[in-house]
């Protein structure tokens, strides 16, 4: 499916981690609880990113809503491993996209988690 151009960062869902080691990867793994502003059938978009929404996408993944009412919980997961090459400091942010053309906007709920781990190669 298409996406709407934007995307919507949350403030809370960032995390920072400075690798020991520039040769190592990092494990970032992602569970956000989210719901819709409409009601109706629509796919969701998800993406990890590092420095944020202009930076490096590091993973994607969709989610479909069927149906439903407005502001539904739905639960995402999202992971990816990361392969920064560097020792300073990163940032990882979750990302929500929704359909193109079909309005409303995915919004992240309370209880969601963005964990990042270094993993010494």
């Amino acid at each position: 499916f298409s996406t709407t151009n934007q995307f919507s960062t949350n403030s809370t869902l960032l995390v920072n981690i400075t690798p020991l080691y520039s040769s190592s990867r990092i494990l970032v793994l992602c569970t956000a609880p989210f719901g819709y502003t409409q009601s109706g059938a629509c796919n969701f978009g998800q993406s990890l990113w590092r420095n944020g929404v202009s930076g490096t996408q590091i993973g994607s993944g969709t989610i479909n809503q069927n149906g439903g009412v407005s502001q539904q919980a739905m639960n995402g997961a999202i992971s990816a491993i990361d392969t920064p090459n560097t020792t300073s400091q990163i940032s990882y942010y979750l990302a929500l996209s929704t359909q193109a053309g079909v309005g409303g906007t995915a919004i992240v709920r309370e209880g969601a988690t963005l964990i990042a781990m270094e993993i010494a190669a």
